[in-house]
């Protein structure tokens, strides 16, 4: 999606607990997205959305620097020795 104010959005839902579960497709499109100044994130709740959000807004809108560091930082790292293979998208 769009913000308002014009920034790319990019959120990755996850089931509650599941945050671990990113995939290397993913984890290198949504940093990809946060280098390119969009807001991307992965959340496992509204709630965790809601913090991620309120804290990227509150760092300064031309701060590009300081809000993909941020949103790079709460990012899940991918399992190590994971690899696209190894995910099945037919279990639940």
């Amino acid at each position: 999606g769009v913000h308002e104010s014009g920034v790319g959005v990019f959120i990755e839902f996850k089931a509650p607990g599941k945050l671990s579960t990113i995939r290397p497709a993913q984890h290198h499109f949504l940093t990809d997205k946060i280098k390119f100044n969009a807001f991307a994130c992965v959340v496992d709740s509204v709630e965790r959305l809601q913090e991620i959000f309120s804290t990227y807004r509150r760092i300064d809108f031309n701060d590009y620097q300081a809000k993909q560091k941020y949103l790079l930082s709460m990012i899940p790292n991918v399992r190590s020795g994971l690899r696209e293979k190894d995910f099945d998208l037919t279990d639940d």
